[in-house]
């Protein structure tokens, strides 16, 4: 049994750089363990946040206390305590949170930030922490809600322009492009390429996904995608007159969009816009157009590689996320290859029946 001694701070997306000292009660004390960095003060996870705090007792005594928080519905997920918490023990809360309604795939991200903050803190101990953390198999299920009807996507856009001009700007590129939200918020003006109006073209920054070690700069990177001249045209006119290290998309008040989480500023006015064209809003969001970009380009026939790289994503994961599509373009191809077997049929006779009069 191996004791949990430290905690080391983490993100959803990878860890932070190891915290020294911590703060109880406006004094700061020392690493309990020795050789161990401190652990996640709070670790965070998608929908949930989850840390291990230390909780001093009437008594003076210290306990831990591992705690997951919902944040959509902002509800106390779980909590347990103990005094000399373990990794095993560790891996029964997030274990028995399950039964309790925590999503299978909200555990597994909550099992590898605590398993990669737990190896940073300790690379010797490296096979006690896998050994006790371990994630759930097919935890994920896809969830690619897809605009079947081109009609409503066009009818969409048209709404957005009609609410909200800007807000309308966001949707038209979303749909075109396929980009995430968080990607398209950040678009510089100089990002915007219309030397050739007959092709023009956005530079669309990477999302912090991928696991990456050095988040910040792959989200400084970008990579093409084609836009159409008429999405050029609007994009041009709102970016005249205005810096190219600029915003180039902006909301309705001239201030540019959150880019830490931009659906708080549109997911009222989606949600009137979606019910408006007669789709749920309860399952249509800003994503489905990039679900929609995806299964378009794979039932034209895209190769995968140059899909993924069009969405900033891997080949795996367009592979794994989006095999029904795939799957429905290869029946059309694979048809055409079968050969013709079965029961030898008769010989064609050469006699013709005389039309009868």
């Amino acid at each position: 049994m191996e004791t949990v001694t430290g905690y080391h701070r983490c993100s959803s997306l990878g860890l932070s750089r190891a915290i020294k000292r911590r703060q109880i009660h406006g004094q700061a004390t020392r690493a309990a363990g020795p050789g161990m960095a401190h652990l996640p003060a709070q670790l965070c996870s998608g929908h949930c946040r989850h840390g291990i705090l230390v909780v001093p007792t009437i008594g003076f005594d210290l306990r831990h206390a591992f705690v997951i928080v919902g944040i959509d519905r902002r509800e106390l997920v779980w909590i347990n305590v103990t005094k000399t918490p373990t990794a095993e023990w560790v891996a029964r809360q997030v274990t028995e949170a399950l039964a309790k309604g925590l999503a299978p795939s909200s555990a597994n991200r909550i099992v590898n930030c605590l398993r990669a903050a737990l190896t940073q803190a300790d690379k010797t101990r490296v096979h006690i922490w896998r050994g006790g953390l371990k994630t759930i198999n097919d935890a994920t299920e896809a969830n690619n809600v897809v605009i079947e009807d081109e009609t409503k996507a066009q009818q969409w856009v048209a709404a957005s322009y009609a609410h909200d001009h800007q807000l309308g700007l966001l949707t038209h590129v979303l749909a075109e492009t396929g980009a995430r939200p968080s990607q398209a918020v950040r678009l510089r003006i100089r990002d915007l390429i219309t030397a050739d109006m007959a092709a023009p073209r956005l530079m669309m920054p990477k999302s912090g996904k991928g696991g990456t070690r050095n988040k910040s700069q792959r989200k400084a990177e970008r990579y093409s995608v084609s836009i159409s001249p008429a999405l050029a045209a609007l994009l041009k006119a709102t970016a005249k007159g205005r810096p190219t290290n600029a915003p180039l998309l902006l909301r309705k008040d001239g201030q540019p969009w959150n880019e830490r989480n931009s659906c708080k500023d549109y997911r009222r006015a989606v949600r009137e816009i979606v019910e408006a064209i007669g789709l749920d809003p309860a399952v249509y969001g800003m994503y489905a157009f990039r679900h929609t970009s995806i299964t378009r380009m794979l039932l034209a026939g895209t190769h995968t590689a140059i899909v993924a790289k069009c969405h900033d994503t891997s080949e795996t994961m367009i592979r794994k996320h989006y095999a029904a599509s795939i799957l429905d373009f290869t029946d059309e191809i694979t048809r055409e290859t079968l050969p013709s077997l079965g029961p030898a049929q008769p010989a064609a006779s050469n006699v013709v029946p005389l039309a009868k009069r």
